[in-house]
């Protein structure tokens, strides 16, 4: 064994006085894990829960010992998947206590559970409690991201990776060589791309990027930029590869946006740029974080697919009507115009320009959870795709040998990826046969159709003012609809842009709608298909990230 701690042969599960569970307790499970003490019995006390999903993940103590346990009930999936990650833990036993928690024990029983008649089943999985989740990777020191870097390294050479902990890896790395270099660029010849990839997550090595990251960014407002907080402020990079001893001035003049984070326009050293601000929220700064992460994951897209991402500062600064001082994050963006309007109104190659960029974000790993109006931006270098705080992890099943879109046509039943396909859909590049409709994001395909009115109407007649997709706001337009479908099919003779206007001038009641949205809606102009085919060029870039993609996926 890795530690001398005594695994019980039995465990007694309670929790503490006022802690409320759906199970019955005192349950008595016994251990599924060798070498354990006969006639041992020891007390688990579950003291609070922490995380709901498949298994349920308590904070508690093991006779005292403070301990993070892991409940799954009557479920074969989640049962299977702790016994998987029990299994983990004991085949690296040597990394308990140091590179990974200790695991105290595995064990299993039945109890009664309440509003049930028959007991159910449980497994438990008992390990180390080394404390909280590291909030964001940009906040640690040099020495602490190596500390976790060496250790995913010492798992990758007892043979496992951390994204398939069952699949054996052989990783070439070498023991006598030191191949991280913080803070320098990384070695073209990384021996292990699950390193290399954790590494780049982490963000430790420097950036050819064209232009320098200053370490400290001063905040200005001005003259006439009303800001909540005391200017100037001085804030600390925590992108890496940036150049010490450089300062550089964010000048603040315009407010575009204001939620959780506010969003202005303004000037780093001169340069146009969008800057996304938040304070002592913390769901704020989380999403900001998030937002700033994604823009590294896909730096080889910034400045043709994304805007550059010039900086990203912390720091502190006092606010006004506040005693004390409030935190600042702050995200700083290449300026690439403003959002577009309408997709209605893009012709079919500059809706084609953002689809193959929006192609790209896909073939490198990652997919666009919200593509909107709003989230595509144009300026003089054309078009750009932003909030990237919207974007997930994404294997794209695009076949580079498939490079026809069929734009103005109609789209194939084989089209490689429900995603791509929704967002053509969603800018109008297929003919009206293409069996389906989009209302507020969500689509309708087959015999609900009929009882919709033809697709150009339809997109005249769902709100464009980004109004959410929630379950009621999709109800009510879809009855709306289908109560323009029924007086036209009522009235055949009508004329069809006359009662447009009619039901445009008067709106459907939206249920779930922010009381500062205007309803607007696009002008009806009836247009035939356009009978034309655009593929998709692919330069050796391309092929290069389609590439990487590739790479990921293997061992190392």
């Amino acid at each position: 064994m890795a530690f001398t701690t005594a695994i019980a042969a039995h465990v007694r599960i309670v929790a503490t006085e006022g802690f409320l569970i759906n199970f019955t307790t005192p349950c008595i499970t016994e251990t599924r894990v060798s070498n354990f003490t006969p006639d041992l019995t020891q007390e688990l006390v579950l003291q609070k829960i922490i995380q709901v999903s498949h298994s349920t993940v308590y904070r508690g103590t093991l006779d005292g010992t403070p301990v993070v346990v892991k409940i799954a009930f009557d479920s074969d999936r989640a049962r299977w998947n702790l016994r998987k990650e029990a299994f983990n833990y004991f085949y690296v036993e040597e990394l308990q206590g140091s590179v990974i928690p200790r695991c105290y024990n595995y064990v299993i029983g039945s109890t009664p559970i309440k509003g049930k008649t028959k007991p159910i089943d449980i497994a438990c999985l008992i390990f180390e409690d080394c404390g909280e989740p590291v909030e964001d990777f940009f906040c640690l020191k040099p020495e602490e991201k190596k500390k976790i870097l060496d250790g995913l390294l010492t798992l990758h050479v007892s043979g496992f990776y951390h994204d398939d902990f069952e699949e054996k890896h052989v990783c070439p790395w070498d023991l006598d060589h030191d191949y991280w270099r913080f803070g320098e660029y990384y070695s073209e010849d990384f021996p292990c791309k699950g390193l290399k990839n954790a590494g780049a997550r982490m963000n430790i090595w420097r950036k050819d990027v064209g232009y320098d990251i200053a370490s400290q960014v001063r905040i200005l407002a001005a003259q006439r930029c009303h800001v909540d907080f005391t200017s100037s402020c001085i804030t600390e990079s925590r992108a890496n590869g940036f150049t010490p001893g450089i300062t550089q001035e964010l000048v603040l003049q315009k407010v575009i946006h204001g939620s959780r984070s506010t969003v202005y326009r303004g000037t780093l050293d001169g340069t146009p740029v969008v800057v996304k601000i938040a304070f002592d929220d913390y769901k704020a700064k989380l999403k900001l974080r998030k937002e700033a992460n994604n823009y590294f994951a896909l730096e080889d897209l910034q400045g043709t697919v994304i805007p550059r991402c010039y900086n990203y500062v912390i720091g502190s600064t006092p606010m006004k009507g506040q005693t004390k001082p409030s935190d600042i994050t702050c995200l700083i963006l290449e300026d690439c115009g403003k959002s577009v309007k309408d997709f209605f109104c893009l012709k079919l190659k500059k809706k084609m320009e953002i689809l193959n960029g929006l192609l790209m974000m896909h073939l490198s790993g990652f997919y666009h959870d919200d593509f909107k109006e709003r989230h595509v931006v144009r300026g003089s270098q054309g078009y750009r795709i932003i909030g990237l705080r919207h974007i997930s992890k994404h294997q794209c099943p695009w076949d580079l040998e498939h490079d026809d879109w069929n734009a103005g046509g109609y789209y194939n039943e084989d089209f490689p990826c429900e995603d791509l396909k929704w967002a053509g859909a969603h800018m109008n590049i297929w003919g009206e046969d293409a069996g389906h409709i989009i209302v507020l994001g969500v689509m309708f395909a087959g015999e609900d159709l009929d009882f919709f009115p033809p697709r150009d109407i339809v997109d005249c007649l769902v709100p464009n003012s980004g109004i959410e997709g929630s379950l009621e706001n999709v109800e009510a337009i879809k009855d709306w609809l289908m109560q323009f479908k029924k007086e036209m099919d009522d009235t055949p003779d009508c004329n069809i842009e006359e009662l447009i206007a009619k039901y445009q001038a008067n709106p459907p009641h939206i249920p779930d709608v922010c009381y500062e949205t205007k309803i607007e809606f696009k002008k009806y102009i009836p247009k035939s298909p356009i009978k034309k085919s655009f593929k998709l060029k692919f330069n050796s870039k391309t092929r290069k990230t389609r590439g990487k993609q590739e790479d990921n996926k293997g061992n190392c």
